[in-house]
């Protein structure tokens, strides 16, 4: 082998040249990674600094949005502690916000530096106290991170719970954290607004139908009832979660047939064992409204359990007289047995009243009826599908036309209606007229309860004993009749009746009570109220006398125990001089109770 000197000359072995060559190369590639890894160190020290730093940033301006402001957590509650929704909050410079179910608002006002920040506090039924110069309200200070809490005493009979239908029921309470829990989500079934509710127990749930529902992602949602159920064991006191029915893409599915072109509301909800096959049976009245809101079409439909909707029936004479008390009606199964005593059937089971008995009008019968109330029981039909379904089988509660004493149940006659042989009577208290309602026998005293509203306002007292005891508004005081505590409820200022040009309005709830479903029925007093007198925001305001929407009152019996009674109802500004639309509760469902 040739070997080289150094020098370059010619060797006989050149291993230790390339030896050498070989260690200075390896002395090369040693240098290049130390620099490599050095590099990455380096890299790597300022990734972890600048995600730190992100982090700590990030935190520091969550602090920051505190400290400064963005949110000002509020929470509205009454004399008992019980938290109160609908509570508008507004500035000095009108910025309005509302509490959610839970009576938080979570109000946004950024850039407020260790300030205070007054807030009028205004809701129908409930008071703030006020100042000396009149205003209800109070400077915060927005130097805070805690909820602030406002105390305000309700004035009217029933307490407003919640908010069940549409979105951000809790959304306040759930952007404020704080502990507070609300199990409802902010979105459910893309449903952001519905109409009126009626119910039944059926199959084990409660079954909720409303009317047209408004949709998230576009203007017109649908116009074919909507259906929902819950477990007949939630907790009323709280907002709780509807299971609706849907269809592909998450949306509410119509409860009916929607190729109609036309909405296709429904009334009479009621589930019963049919006395004939004794199955449980879940029907309903449907009707579909032509382009000038009358009735083109109308009729039975009975609850297909496969397919999750109502299946529509026989088609009923859209002239018919009978259609003014069906339509809109709540629908329940009442028995009067041979002793007097009255029944009410829930899932096919019998629920006996004690200490009431039947009228002279009402003949003793085993015979398990449903009666439609509109909002008085006016129409009854034997409790089968095949009764419910043909007309020849409905009985009206009728009078013989100027024989006010000749009252009884008697087979329809649409004839004899529309000529004026029978007159079917307004079970209303003495001079006034109630519309739009349900009637449910009170589980404890075994009266029927109407919750309704009123048509004029001829009259606004009851002369009557009431019922009930309730305790009063104001936690500390003992316990008063209802029809007391209304009194002074009105005489207090708390927005009782007041008649005007244009008759009450529908802003209010009344409650009347009777031994019989056929009355007569006592009024017992208003229970609530949307109309209020608006705070001025400034001294150059004048207080204006508003009122906001509050229909079709539904009593859900369901949910009753010995100590409250439960109904809900439609808020909206239509038919309301208010529009200063409400968000998120207009064109809702919201739910009171009263204490009996």
């Amino acid at each position: 082998m040739v070997r080289f000197e150094d020098s370059g000359r010619p060797l006989i072995d050149g291993s230790e040249g390339y030896a050498s060559n070989r260690s200075r190369s390896s002395s090369k590639l040693l240098a290049k990674s130390n620099y490599l890894l050095l590099a990455v160190t380096v890299i790597g020290i300022f990734a972890i600094v600048f995600f730190s730093s992100t982090v700590v940033f990030a935190l520091l301006y969550s602090e920051s949005a505190v400290a400064t402001n963005q949110y000002i957590p509020v929470r509205v509650v009454d004399q008992n502690d019980r938290p109160v929704p609908m509570v508008k909050l507004s500035t000095v410079n009108a910025k309005v916000q509302y509490t959610d179910s839970n009576g938080f608002c979570t109000l946004f006002m950024p850039g407020l530096f260790s300030t205070q920040l007054y807030l009028y506090v205004d809701t129908p039924g409930y008071e703030y106290p006020a100042d000396g110069f009149g205003f209800r309200g109070v400077a915060v200070d927005t130097d805070t991170d805690v909820p602030i809490q406002l105390k305000v005493t309700r004035t009217e009979v029933a307490e407003r719970l919640y908010r069940y239908t549409g979105y951000g029921i809790c959304a306040d309470t759930q952007q404020a954290g704080y502990g507070y829990e609300c199990s409802v989500p902010s979105l459910n079934a893309q449903v952001f607004g519905q109409d009126s509710v009626q119910s039944a127990v059926y199959n084990g749930k409660i079954h909720y139908y409303f009317g047209d529902t408004n949709k998230a992602s576009y203007p017109l949602g649908n116009f074919h009832t909507t259906g929902a159920t819950t477990p007949t064991t939630i907790n009323p006191t709280s907002p709780f979660v509807l299971d609706y029915f849907t269809q592909a893409g998450g949306f509410v599915k119509p409860m009916f047939n929607s190729a109609v072109p036309h909405p296709t509301w429904l009334s009479g909800a009621v589930s019963f064992c049919d006395v004939d096959s004794g199955i449980q049976t879940l029907a309903s009245i449907w009707t579909t409204v032509d382009s000038s809101m009358a009735t083109s079409q109308w009729g039975p439909a009975v609850w297909d359990n496969t397919e999750e909707k109502f299946e529509q029936d026989v088609q009923f004479d859209p002239s018919s007289s009978i259609l003014t008390y069906l339509q809109g009606a709540q629908a329940a199964v009442w028995t009067v047995r041979s002793d007097g005593t009255w029944q009410e059937e829930v899932e096919c089971k019998t629920i006996v009243r004690d200490g009431r008995h039947a009228d002279a009008g009402v003949q003793p019968t085993s015979i398990p009826y449903i009666y439609y109330s509109n909002p008085f029981p006016t129409v009854r039909v034997k409790a089968g599908w095949e009764y419910v379904r043909n007309l020849t089988h409905y009985e009206v509660y009728a009078c013989v036309t100027g024989q006010a004493s000749a009252c009884a149940w008697r087979a329809f006659n649409d004839s004899a209606i529309k000529h004026g042989v029978w007159t079917v009577p307004d079970l209303s208290p003495a001079g006034i007229t109630l519309v739009r309602g349900s009637v449910h026998i009170h589980s404890t005293s075994g009266y029927f309860i109407a919750i309704s509203q009123y048509k004029n306002c001829t009259a606004t007292t009851s002369t009557s004993s009431s019922p009930f005891t309730s305790a009063s508004t104001s936690s500390s005081a003992s316990a008063s009749t209802w029809k007391d505590e209304v009194r002074s409820t009105r005489e207090g200022g708390g927005g009782g009746v007041s008649a005007s040009a244009n008759g009450c309005r529908l802003g209010k709830a009344f409650a009347s009570a009777s031994s019989s479903p056929t009355g007569p029925f006592t009024l017992l007093g208003e229970l609530m109220t949307l109309e209020h007198i608006s705070t001025p925001i400034s001294t150059m305001t004048a207080p204006t006398d508003l009122y906001y929407t509050f229909y079709n009152p539904t009593s859900l019996p369901i949910l009753d125990d010995d100590d409250y009674l439960y109904f809900s109802g439609t808020v909206s500004y239509y038919f309301s001089n208010d529009f200063d639309v409400i968000p998120y509760y207009d064109y809702n469902q919201m739910m009171y109770r009263v204490n009996v």
